[in-house]
């Protein structure tokens, strides 16, 4: 309630059931308020206010990240009650954690500076001086008066989080996923809040606003229909060999937008399905993979993990460039590490093998020297110690 009563900084409750040692005592504060900065351009304002909540010996405090924007009351939109206005004054409400709700499990969604008694499911709230019924428990959806309030309300959520987005270019990038929870991913328990909800999601489907994969310390966006995720699996290849030290290049240059490992993940799944990110082609995965030359840079395990991975999809990848990059490390004649294609190995009369006993390795390979016209090549003595104590052995080598 606090969050849009300006003239008030605490409120203090004390509940008498007849029993004094049943008595309650509440108590909730705006215990600050920081981050002020003034939009000229948007006519907006954002800050940060933080509440606490005290009922007897409990407490607890939540923040907001705040944002109140001004749009022009238009003339078709005039009513009798609200002449003198000329603005309109829409606030939202974020809250940086669980809302502070004493118990309820689902706390108002709209205010007209005190809360009605509507749960709109959406992660946010709306405040603005909406036309109310006489019981005060909802606006009155058919005034045209709410009905421009409202449908403002999705360009002041996109002006809002385009700046919780970007505006700190300093923030770690692993912080900027989380604001994507504010979007109102879930439907409306009220229907007629559905035009809200579909209208921000048409606005954030046109901005550069879904954090990508980058080699630079600069911070990268696009559009979520020129984003794409990955596998699971094969963002575990490339963060471990970004961690050992290997330069990976951008992978948002291999013709696809990378979306940000950190937003990536299964948690954000049902974000991801509202601003319709798609996954990468199954023909990325060899572009990558050869345009980063993976197989060479990386040590001997981890390539065992990306020939599991390859083998794993191969259902997928049966029928793209996969079959042509190098991938199949090998010893040739002259005793130098090679790489074959799939497509290679499979085709000519060579063959690659792995020796049974690893004390036969070296004089197999050597052997190869002697005797030219042999047609059997051996995977590099690197390799096959590697697969030695690798748990996928037999899908690697099968």
């Amino acid at each position: 309630m606090l969050l849009f009563l300006s003239k008030i900084r605490r409120l203090s409750i004390h509940e008498d059931n007849g029993n004094a040692k049943g008595s309650t005592v509440s108590e909730i504060a705006i215990s600050s308020e920081k981050n002020f900065d003034v939009r000229k351009n948007m006519h907006a304002e954002s800050y940060t206010v933080f509440l606490s909540a005290q009922e007897n010996e409990s407490e607890a405090e939540c923040g907001y990240h705040m944002w109140r924007q001004r749009f022009p009351v238009k003339a078709e939109n005039r009513v009798d009650k609200r002449t003198e206005i000329d603005e309109w004054v829409i606030t939202l409400a974020f809250p940086l954690k669980e809302r502070l709700s004493r118990g309820k499990q689902l706390s108002p969604g709209v205010y007209a500076f005190l809360p009605m008694e509507m749960v709109t499911n959406f992660p946010f709230i709306i405040q603005a001086d909406f036309l109310l019924a006489s019981s005060r428990e909802a606006i009155l959806f058919d005034s045209p008066w709410n009905k421009e309030i409202l449908e403002c309300i999705p360009s002041a959520f996109m002006n809002a989080f385009v700046v919780l987005v970007k505006s700190k270019a300093d923030a770690p990038a692993m912080l900027i996923p989380s604001m994507f929870h504010y979007l109102p991913v879930s439907p409306s328990l009220i229907p007629l809040l559905e035009p809200v909800r579909s209208g921000i999601k048409e606005k954030v489907l046109v901005e550069d606003i879904v954090p990508c994969e980058s080699h630079t310390p600069q911070k990268m966006f696009c559009k979520p229909c020129e984003a794409a995720r990955l596998k699971p699996a094969f963002w575990d290849i490339l963060v471990k060999a970004r961690e050992s030290g290997v330069d990976l290049k951008n992978p948002s240059t291999h013709g696809t937008y990378i979306l940000s490992s950190h937003f990536d993940k299964s948690a954000y799944n049902s974000v991801l399905t509202f601003l319709d990110v798609k996954s990468v082609s199954h023909e990325w995965y060899a572009k990558c993979i050869e345009g980063s030359n993976l197989v060479s840079n990386i040590d001997e395990q981890l390539y065992l993990e990306l020939l599991s991975f390859v083998a794993d999809s191969w259902q997928n990848f049966s029928s793209t460039k996969m079959m042509q990059i190098p991938l199949l490390k090998y010893v040739d004649r002259n005793k130098n590490v090679s790489v074959w294609s799939i497509s290679r190995a499979s085709q000519w009369s060579d063959r690659l093998c792995i020796a049974s006993d690893g004390k036969w390795m070296s004089w197999l390979i050597s052997w190869n020297q002697e005797f030219p016209s042999s047609n059997r090549l051996f995977v590099s003595p690197r390799t096959q110690t590697a697969l030695q104590g690798f748990a996928q052995k037999e899908k690697v080598t099968y």
